[in-house]
């Protein structure tokens, strides 16, 4: 009994918040503004290139021309691996060129001599073979020797390592006198001609931005106080971080010959999207009508009520707002506070008029 008259209270109290004759709202006229809105993102710069360095072939070192610090330009000399071992093989390569060289001599004027002896059925056709074979075995020994003789020549040209590209070398990760290896990395050097800036945009953010190639923003920099710098869009992840949900942009810029470096933070203004004739409105705003169909309230000031009006609602703009596709052209005035507790009986008074709210049809 006493379940029974619990629900019937319930029943009578939210049939008593519907039966309310005027209700306050919050209303506010859609205008069409041109809006000039953007956010502004802490980033960090990089380098256009970053390279660890490293020999092709091994062996000790017996000099160092370049230190952390030094800018070089691309075929500058790093570093150096003595040559001599590298040479000696070369020397030896040679010389058994020259002997193969030789011995391909001889065995021409052997074949030569046994195919017209063969020719003349003077000797069998297995002493023919014998020299034929002989000969094609020293031509192809000349081959593979001069094949040996160029890897032993570009072994001998890894032993000079020399900057890929001009830039400025940032780390030496060997000493001289050390036994190299093969691969192990010796020093690093940057690009920093260009130099990147990378940010992180929300993905609740990311798509009032319109993502193409050399899109221009404005970019400053704590050491640098007020200056802007401009920077266009490069490249950009079409897959959110797992951690933090967030889209990584790349945006290349100018160092404009001033001390930027590696490392540095950074604040890049990027602005939104316009979108002409596409209505902003609070999310309060909007009512669903059920099966992804969704209305406004319309004030109307002659006799103080709202009527529904229904329209298409798009994506989430920010993180508060929502893009109208139709159904709303610029000048009504609608209910954006408390849109989901009147009816088009209920008498609104408006709370907001004081603050004189406007929303953006853009």
């Amino acid at each position: 009994m006493k379940a029974k008259n619990i629900v019937i209270i319930i029943l009578i109290s939210v049939s008593g918040l519907f039966a309310q004759k005027t209700r306050n709202v919050e209303l506010g006229e859609v205008k069409k503004l041109e809006l000039n809105t953007g956010n502004s993102y802490p980033g960090t710069v990089n380098p256009c290139e970053n390279t660890r360095l490293s020999f092709r072939v091994s062996g000790p070192l017996v000099e160092v021309a370049a230190a952390p610090g030094d800018n070089v330009k691309k075929g500058d000399l790093l570093m150096q691996i003595d040559p001599r071992d590298y040479n000696d093989s070369i020397s030896v390569l040679e010389a058994n060129l020259a002997r193969a060289k030789a011995e391909k001599l001889k065995t021409k004027l052997d074949y030569d001599r046994a195919k017209k002896l063969f020719s003349q059925n003077v000797i069998p056709k297995a002493d023919y073979d014998a020299a034929k074979s002989a000969y094609e075995s020293a031509e192809a020994s000349i081959q593979s020797t001069q094949a040996q003789l160029q890897i032993a020549r570009h072994k001998l040209e890894d032993t000079s390592l020399r900057a890929p590209y001009e830039g400025v070398i940032t780390e030496q990760f060997a000493e001289n006198h050390e036994m190299i290896q093969k691969g192990q990395v010796v020093m690093s050097m940057q690009d920093i001609s260009r130099l990147e800036v990378d940010i992180n945009v929300p993905e609740n953010e990311i798509v009032n931005y319109e993502l193409e190639r050399g899109k221009e923003a404005g970019v400053k920099f704590p050491a640098f106080g007020e200056k802007l710098f401009s920077a266009s869009l490069s490249e950009w992840n079409t897959s959110a971080s797992n951690r933090t949900r967030t889209y990584q942009l790349t945006f290349t810029l100018d160092p404009q010959g001033s001390q930027l470096l590696p490392g540095m933070t950074a604040e890049l203004s990027l602005k939104t999207n316009t979108q002409a004739g596409k209505t902003i409105v609070p999310a309060g705003a909007v009512v669903s009508l059920g099966r992804n169909r969704s209305a406004v309230w319309v004030y109307n000031e002659e006799n103080g009520r709202a009527s529904k009006k229904e329209v298409s609602a798009g994506r989430l703009y920010g993180s508060s707002k929502i893009v109208i596709e139709s159904g709303l052209k610029g000048g009504e005035t609608i209910v954006t506070k408390g849109a989901d507790f009147i009816t088009e009986d209920t008498e609104l008074r408006d709370t907001a008029q004081s603050e004189n709210t406007e929303i953006s049809a853009r």
